[in-house]
């Protein structure tokens, strides 16, 4: 990993890094292009799905989310008041045919998160939210399992209003038998089934840009924290 030089001898070099969808990973330079910021994702153990649009989340309320093509160079210097990049895929536009086939967002949105885990379902619950299940999501070394079940809500006036915390398997614990930090016993809502309740807040929610697939990244970088 290459870092930012020191100056005169006294200042401590400053790692190069950046974040996507909620994880870190480590920079090549202080300046790469878009092709070069997915091959560092996925050479770190990230995905990248090749349809997707890079996208620079804006910083701050003023500052709009910018896609990243190929060749654009971004500034990953950190420092002088630049914190480090935030990035974001997004999938293919297909609004016009989600309207034509007369889709809600819900649906739209869910329809491209199966495109991501085909074993995906959606039922709609009592009080107007929808219960999204994810069978089957494999997990990183440090758990004790390799493989799990997640569930998420869809609150009331999605995607204007964002997903908040997610459910996992009730047997879930990290490798040593303790249960992992920020979590409880909980019953799936609307549902009678156990499972391990995860206090998990995306950071930033941009409804323009992020989706049901930006929500699942986020609870998978949750399981790379083995805390």
């Amino acid at each position: 990993m290459e870092t930012t030089k020191a100056t005169h001898g006294h200042q401590a070099e400053t790692p190069l890094f950046f974040f996507y969808n909620g994880k870190k990973f480590d920079a090549t330079g202080p300046t790469m292009t878009g092709a070069a910021i997915k091959e560092a994702i996925r050479a770190q153990g990230g995905t990248f799905d090749p349809a997707d649009t890079l996208v620079l989340e804006g910083n701050g309320a003023h500052e709009s989310d910018r896609g990243i093509q190929d060749g654009d160079p971004v500034d990953l210097t950190i420092g002088h008041g630049e914190g480090p990049k935030h990035f974001i895929s997004k999938p293919p536009t297909n609004f016009g045919a989600d309207v034509a086939m007369h889709l809600t967002p819900v649906e739209a949105h869910f329809k491209r998160l199966r495109e991501l885990y085909p074993a995906a379902s959606c039922t709609a619950m009592s009080d107007g939210r929808f219960l999204i299940h994810i069978p089957g999501v494999f997990l990183p070394a440090g758990w004790s399992k390799s493989v799990t079940n997640i569930w998420f809500v869809a609150p009331v006036g999605y995607p204007g209003a964002a997903p908040d915390c997610f459910w996992a398997d009730a047997d879930l614990r990290l490798s040593g038998g303790r249960l992992p930090q920020n979590s409880g016993e909980q019953l799936v809502p609307d549902t009678t089934t156990p499972a391990l309740w995860f206090s998990w807040h995306i950071g930033r929610w941009t409804p323009t840009t992020h989706d049901m697939r930006t929500y699942a990244s986020a609870m998978r970088s949750r399981f790379e924290q083995l805390q």
